[in-house]
């Protein structure tokens, strides 16, 4: 599922219109790669190392 299929691009009065996932890693946009290999390692448990620049998603995708 990329991007795009998850997000609906309208325009919105407020915040409080936009919905939130309930699955923390649909909230991560624009690294699916990761999201998909995040699920792949949990669901193997195994490890997963995330590297990247600050604001990238890793906490993110690490506490999902």
């Amino acid at each position: 599922m990329s991007g795009a299929d998850r997000v609906s691009w309208r325009s919105f009065e407020s915040t409080a219109q936009v919905s939130i996932p309930s699955d923390p890693l649909l909230r991560v946009i624009g690294q699916e790669e990761a999201v998909t290999l995040a699920r792949i390692a949990a669901k193997q448990r195994r490890h997963l190392l995330l590297v990247g620049p600050p604001g990238t998603g890793k906490s993110m995708i690490a506490q999902a």
